[in-house]
C-alpha cells in the first residue's frame, strides 16, 4: 500500500473523553496518522472498486462496521470511517468514543457538498473547545464484506470545525465519534433540540455491539494499528439474548452503571463500602481506574503492587490531577450492577502475555491492572470508576440506544 499523509488526515487529534490519550510523542503522532490516512485511502479505493451503490437502507438482521484498533503500552483507541454526500468515496478517520455523545468532525471546509447539510448554528463550540458550525445532514459509514456498501445515517446534528482548540497548534482538531447513550441528550445554547450519538438516528438499527480484539502490543514501545475490533449494528428485532443488560444511571453525562464491589487476587478491598460507586462503561483506554478518597484499597498493601504507573499518575497540577495512586499487577474481579442484574467478570493477567509492558531499565514484565487514586483527575468529581478498555478485552458490550440500556458479555475469544 502506497504511503499516504494527504492534508485532510493531518490533524492534531483531540483525546478522548474519559482516558488518557494513547499517542503522546510527536513521532508517534505522526506515525499513526499516517497510518490512519492509509486506512481511509484503502476504503476510498474499495469503494471506487466496487459495483454497488451507496446504499442509506439496510435489510439485514445485522452488519458489521470498520473499526481501526490504535495501541501502546495496554492503552488503545478505536477508530471509524466517516464520509460524507458528494465525497465520492474520501474516509474521514474519527476516534471511536462511547466517553462522548456527539459526532464531531475536524473541518467543515472538507465537507465537498455542502448544500446537502443545513446549518443550524453558525458559530458554536463544541465539547472539546474548537469553534464550529452545528450541521444536520448525511452521514456515511464503511461496512465490512464484499458489498462494499456505505450505511446511511440521515438527519445527523453534529459539529463541523472550524477552527483550533488551542491557538499554540493550529493544526488541533477534534475528530470523534460519539457512541456513549445517555438518559438526556446534550442540547446545545445554539439550537433547541438536542444532539445525539449519530447511532441514533436510524431506529431501525438501535443495538450497536462493540467488539475489541485483543491488541496485539508487544510492550516494543512503538504504536501498533490494526484491524481486529468491530462493531456490529442490529436490527430492532433481532436483540442479541446472551447479554446481561442493565440499566444506565440516568442523568449523567456519561454512559455508566454502578459497581457494586473489586477484589484483587481473589481479595476483597472492601470498596466502595456503603456509599454508591459510578461505573463508566469507556470501551477505550488501558487499565480500570478508580476514586478511593476513603483509601480503602490505597491505603492497603496488596499483591502484585509495582512503580511502572501509567503516565497520567503523575500529571501534579490542573483539573487531571491525580493523588497517591496505586497500581497492581495481579488479577481482578468487578462486579457491575443496576441494581437488579449484575455481572462479575476477571481481568486475568496471564491470559494477556501479549500486552504486557516493559519500561526501559525494568527487565521484568508488569502488566498493570488496577489503577485505584485517592483522587483521580479522570473521574470528573465522580465517586466510582471507569472500566477501562482493558475491561472491554474481557467483554463485549452492547449499548441499546432506544431502552437506555448497556449489556455486558464475557469476551468471544475468552
Amino acid at each position: 500500500m502506497e504511503k499516504l499523509t494527504p492534508s485532510k488526515n493531518n490533524i492534531q487529534l483531540s483525546p478522548p473523553t474519559l482516558h488518557p490519550p494513547v499517542i503522546t510523542k510527536e513521532e508517534h503522532k505522526t506515525y499513526v496518522k499516517e497510518q490512519l490516512a492509509q486506512c481511509c485511502h484503502q476504503h476510498e479505493q474499495n469503494y471506487k472498486q466496487a459495483d454497488a451503490e451507496t446504499t442509506s437502507v439496510m435489510t439485514d438482521p445485522s452488519f458489521e462496521l470498520y473499526l481501526t484498533t490504535v495501541s501502546l503500552n495496554t492503552n488503545y483507541d478505536s477508530h471509524l470511517y466517516i464520509s460524507f454526500d458528494g465525497a465520492s468515496g474520501n474516509y474521514t478517520s474519527l476516534i471511536f468514543d462511547t466517553g462522548n455523545t456527539v459526532l464531531i468532525v475536524p473541518y467543515y471546509d472538507h465537507i465537498p457538498d455542502v448544500s446537502s447539510y443545513e446549518v443550524l448554528a453558525e458559530h458554536a463550540v463544541e465539547p472539546f473547545g474548537c469553534p464550529a458550525k452545528i450541521l444536520r445532514g448525511p452521514i456515511n459509514i464503511r461496512t465490512t464484506g464484499n458489498s462494499q456498501q456505505n450505511y446511511t445515517l440521515e438527519n445527523v446534528i453534529f459539529y463541523a470545525c472550524t477552527g483550533t482548540n488551542d491557538p499554540d497548534y493550529p493544526n488541533y482538531r477534534t475528530a470523534n465519534f460519539g457512541a456513549g447513550c445517555v438518559t438526556n441528550w446534550r442540547t446545545p445554547a445554539e439550537i433547541n433540540e438536542p444532539m445525539q450519538s449519530p447511532l441514533t438516528y436510524n431506529p431501525d438499527y438501535p443495538y450497536a455491539e462493540i467488539k475489541n480484539g485483543v491488541p496485539p502490543d508487544s510492550g516494543s514501545g512503538s504504536p501498533l494499528v490494526n484491524s481486529n475490533s468491530s462493531l456490529v449494528l442490529y436490527r430492532s428485532d433481532s436483540l442479541p439474548s446472551q447479554y446481561i443488560m442493565m440499566d444506565i444511571i440516568p442523568n449523567q453525562n456519561w454512559m455508566s452503571v454502578e459497581v457494586q464491589n473489586i477484589w484483587i487476587a481473589s481479595q476483597t478491598t472492601n470498596w466502595p463500602g456503603k456509599q454508591t460507586a459510578i461505573a463508566f462503561v469507556d470501551t477505550g483506554g488501558g487499565a480500570p481506574f478508580l476514586s478511593d478518597p476513603n483509601q480503602y484499597i490505597v491505603g492497603q498493601n496488596w499483591p502484585g503492587e509495582t512503580n511502572q504507573c501509567p503516565f497520567w499518575t503523575n500529571i501534579n497540577e490542573g483539573p487531571l490531577q491525580s493523588t497517591n495512586c496505586k497500581c497492581v499487577d495481579s488479577d481482578i474481579t468487578i462486579t457491575l450492577t443496576d441494581g437488579r442484574a449484575s455481572l462479575s467478570y476477571e481481568i486475568e493477567v496471564s491470559a494477556l502475555p501479549s500486552l504486557a509492558t516493559t519500561n526501559p531499565g525494568q527487565p521484568s514484565e508488569v502488566f498493570v491492572s488496577l489503577v485505584p487514586c485517592q483522587k483521580n483527575g479522570y473521574m470528573m468529581n465522580q465517586y466510582g470508576m471507569n472500566i477501562g478498555g482493558l475491561s472491554c478485552l474481557f467483554l463485549t458490550v452492547l449499548v441499546d440506544y432506544f431502552n437506555k440500556k448497556v449489556g455486558f458479555n464475557l469476551a468471544y475469544w475468552y
